[in-house]
């Protein structure tokens, strides 16, 4: 039963369950909380498209929301530190008034 693993997965990672990940796909109408597009990453094995990423602070352990991967990715791999993603938003703006 793939909801029943799915549930499972959630409550063991997470402290969430399906029900939860449902009410929050549709609050986000089934977009990323930080980029606004629906996932489109497809899993090189199954042929499927990802679901969204369930989100949560790495310090407290509080869910956020649901990103895509890429967003999730790049937010974990800049260790969600507010100031160096700050940092990156700086530096990409300086470029963006250098080519306007």
């Amino acid at each position: 039963n793939p909801r029943a693993f799915q549930n499972i997965d959630l409550k063991r990672h997470y402290g969430v369950d399906v029900d939860w990940y449902e009410r929050q796909f549709e609050k986000q109408k089934g977009l990323c909380g930080v980029c606004g597009n629906s996932e489109t990453t497809v899993h090189p094995r199954t042929g499927k498209v990802y679901r969204l990423a369930v989100d949560h602070c790495y310090d407290t352990k509080e869910v956020r929301g649901l990103l895509c991967i890429n967003c999730n990715n790049g937010l974990g791999r800049l260790k969600h530190d507010i100031p160096t993603l700050q940092a990156a938003i700086a530096y990409l703006q300086q470029f963006e008034k250098e080519s306007a």
